[in-house]
């Protein structure tokens, strides 16, 4: 686990529509809508690599799952495949049948103040112990971005602050003070 406890600090969210670039293009992001930066890899890796893609996500807290997202955007933007992932089970969603897979999600740390620049530290790694939900192509009721649930952070033990007033969000480990050891 990283040596730095706070993960987004003062990410900012907007009450007006705006958007996200990803790849060259533009992303719509609807009001009130909390996008971080994360990525995706295969399990088991030691370390993360820095040249590994990062993509804007929702971060939804009335999703109650880990993550999700459509598999042409895993290919798209995290460069993987999901039949290269290994399947752990089916879950059903609105009558729909949507495989779960292993992977690792990654957060990367803001710049604080800022929701599109990085703010330079190793991303953090979340513990998804049931894997993410990859949504089939031809599944109209795939979410639009991807999507970070609630019980992604509370398998990891994180804590979430969102102060509305000010549109701010701040998520940072249980580990006030890692320089105790």
């Amino acid at each position: 686990m990283p040596d730095v406890p706070t993960i987004l600090r003062d990410l900012p969210y907007s009450d007006k529509r705006t958007t996200a670039r990803i790849r060259g293009q533009e992303e719509e992001v609807k009001p009130a809508q909390i996008i971080i930066s994360a990525s995706i890899t295969d399990v088991g890796q030691p370390a993360f690599d820095p040249a590994v893609p990062h993509f804007p996500v929702i971060l939804n807290t009335g999703l109650s799952h880990n993550f999700s997202i459509k598999a042409e955007l895993l290919g798209r933007w995290a460069g993987l495949d999901r039949r290269a992932l290994r399947k752990l089970r089916d879950i059903t969603i609105g009558g729909n049948t949507i495989p779960l897979h292993d992977a690792e999600v990654w957060l990367h740390p803001n710049q604080p103040g800022e929701r599109d620049v990085l703010a330079g530290r190793p991303p953090f790694p979340l513990e998804l112990e049931s894997g993410i939900a990859v949504y089939p192509a031809e599944m109209p009721a795939a979410p639009r971005l991807p999507l970070l649930g609630l019980r992604g952070l509370q398998w990891s033990k994180l804590h979430l602050s969102i102060n509305c007033e000010h549109r701010r969000v701040r998520l940072r480990t249980s580990r006030r003070f890692w320089f105790f050891g």
